[in-house]
């Protein structure tokens, strides 16, 4: 459970390690499954972290960031400051340190796919939203081309960035057809050698 957190506050860090020595193994379990099951950002981030199988897939994130903005549109038709999607960056980054890239290119593809489909509904931070949709796309791109992928498995990862670059955003289409560049050449210069 402490690892779940990036950074405790040493204070905090000593009082959760003096009440973790004393836990009984069952009752830790009990309360990871209780906590776990209500609160379905710390289940993202405890799968990121220790989990070993398929967990959700970028459909799954792309609904999750649709959300964000169906939270920030509530009380108003746009969204007028910055969204913090630092949960789905976060969440990929700890899948591309365990080296899961494919589970981490779906986080990706789910945050970029959602920034693209409710873009129209920002109306400030434009530059926030535009650096966080490219990072997220090179982040995308760099876990593909790390991922050991057959043809077939890369050619729905190719596809996905092609029909964006006809479909997306008028603001993103010629980035997705950067990244798809890009990743061809990688397959290209995989190919090759």
């Amino acid at each position: 459970m402490l690892l779940l957190a990036d950074e405790i506050p040493s204070d905090r860090g000593s009082k959760i390690g003096a009440v973790l020595i004393d836990i009984d193994e069952d009752n830790l379990h009990s309360f990871l499954r209780d906590e776990l099951s209500r609160d379905s950002g710390m289940l993202d981030r405890f799968l990121a972290r220790f989990g070993t199988g398929p967990v959700k897939s970028h459909t799954e994130y792309q609904n999750d960031v649709d959300l964000l903005f169906e939270d920030h549109t509530d009380n108003y038709p746009v969204v007028v400051d910055a969204i913090d999607f630092s949960q789905f960056t976060d969440i990929a980054e700890h899948y591309r340190k365990r080296g899961r890239y494919r589970q981490a290119a779906a986080v990706y593809r789910g945050l970029i796919a959602g920034l693209d489909d409710n873009i129209h509904l920002v109306d400030a931070a434009y530059d926030y939203y535009a650096e966080v949709f490219r990072e997220g796309l090179d982040a995308y791109v760099d876990c593909i081309a790390a991922a050991d992928l057959d043809p077939h498995e890369r050619e729905e990862y190719e596809t996905f960035l092609a029909e964006r670059a006809e479909t997306g955003a008028g603001p993103h289409q010629e980035q997705f057809r950067r990244a798809l560049s890009v990743l061809l050449s990688v397959a290209d210069d995989r190919a090759n050698s």
